[in-house]
Order: C-alpha cells, then structure tokens, then sequence
C-alpha cells in the first residue's frame, strides 16, 4: 500500500511536476502552520491557568486579587477565549509564501544541484548538502522572515527587518541541528522527482516551527494583526 502511494505520488509529479508541487507544498506549510498555531493555545491554556502567589514580595498585602479563584489556588488572568484565537490569515501568507516563493525556487534549486554535482550516493549527496546549506538555507530562511514581516505590517519594511533580525539568527542556528543530515540523505539517496515530497514531510514539524518564530514579530506578543490576539507569552525566545 506504501509503495502504491508513493509510486501514485511520483506519477503525478512526473506528469504535472509545477502544480503539485505548488499544492502539495502550501498544503503541507499550512498544516505546520495549523499545529503551530494550536500548540501556542496550548500555552496560552497553560498561561491562563496560573497558581495564585499569595506571597508576591512586589504586590501589596491589601491589593485586591486580579481574578477570583475559580479552584483552589488558581485563577484566570484572562479568559482563553481573549488570549487567543485561530489566525486564518496567518495560515494563508505561509501558503501563498509556500506555493507561490518556496516551492518553485526550491524545485528549481534541487535541478540545478543535480546538475552541477551529477550522480548518487552520500558522497554527492555531501557535496549537494553543503552547497544547500551554506547558500540556500540562509537564503530561504531570511525571505520567509521578511515575507511575513511585510504582510504582517502591511508593507512596513522597518518591521520587517527587525523581524528579520531578531528572529534570523536563532532559525539558522535550529536548522543547522536539523536539516544537514536530513538534506544529505535527501540529495543523496532519494530521486530527484521525489526530493520535494520527502522535503515537504520533513518540512511539517519545521514549518511549525517557523511559523512559531516568524509570528513572534521580534519579541512583540504572539498574535498576528490580522487575526490572533496577542498574548502574555514571548514565544520567540529559543
């Protein structure tokens, strides 16, 4: 059943290569997304469910509670429902940055390493590797950032950058534990016509991941501006 499915898949990229491409990669961006966006209600749950300190050295013995207990030594600081709420525009700019930017520049990027450095095996596929992560990876990675940034801003190129700036350094580091010997792998081992779909799985777990960082907006509180309400959580700090 494996080898049906991933044989259909190969068939279909072989013969539409652009459009599944495009599908399949916003698909599965936008499904990062969505486990980003939910595991960040998870913490807003978790924020909101917080022990009462009855022995804040900062807090007055006479000030008033800032919410009534609803259990025994816990109180909501704000209700959930405030805190967060799903961002369906936060999920459509990583699938239009997913379909229309990442997917046809990597697929592009993949052809040509395979080019530049023919053949197969974990030797090439070193070389192809090395070559994508001291280049591409970077390069990706920082148009994501000010992608977002932009869209999230509505064009403000100063946001943007602090954006990029804030959030940049601590991905690349991420990436350098996750993604070189995955990519090895990948251009080593794996046809080219099933590069993008091996990327694409491993890219869920990463693209909520990004989609994480990138809605951080360099330290504000986590919600996008045209969605998610913002949070007492700082969630862009790794």
């Amino acid at each position: 059943m494996g080898d049906s499915f991933m044989d259909t898949t190969l068939s279909v990229f072989h013969t539409h290569p652009y459009l599944a491409n495009v599908v399949m990669t916003a698909s599965l961006w936008s499904l990062g997304d969505v486990l980003a966006q939910f595991l960040e209600r998870s913490a807003a749950r978790k924020v909101t469910h917080q022990p009462l300190n009855q022995h804040d050295p900062d807090t007055p013995s006479n000030a008033p509670s800032p919410a009534s207990p609803t259990s025994a030594g816990f109180a909501y600081a704000t209700p959930l429902s405030a805190a967060w709420r799903y961002s369906y525009f936060r999920t459509l700019r990583l699938a239009l940055f997913a379909g229309l930017i990442f997917a046809p520049l990597t697929d592009t990027w993949f052809h040509w390493l395979s080019d530049t450095f023919p053949g197969e095996g974990l030797f090439v596929g070193t070389k192809r590797m090395l070559m994508d992560q001291l280049l591409y990876a970077p390069f990706m990675i920082s148009l994501l950032f000010l992608w977002t940034g932009l869209l999230d801003s509505a064009g403000d190129w100063k946001h943007a950058r602090r954006s990029w700036a804030t959030n940049f350094p601590g991905a690349l580091k991420t990436n350098y534990l996750v993604w070189p010997v995955a990519q090895m792998l990948i251009q080593g081992v794996v046809p080219i016509e099933g590069r993008m779909v091996v990327v694409c799985l491993i890219n869920v777990p990463w693209t909520a991941y990004l989609a994480w960082k990138s809605s951080s907006s360099g330290g504000e509180a986590v919600g996008s501006r045209h969605g998610g309400a913002p949070t007492r959580i700082e969630l862009n700090k790794v």
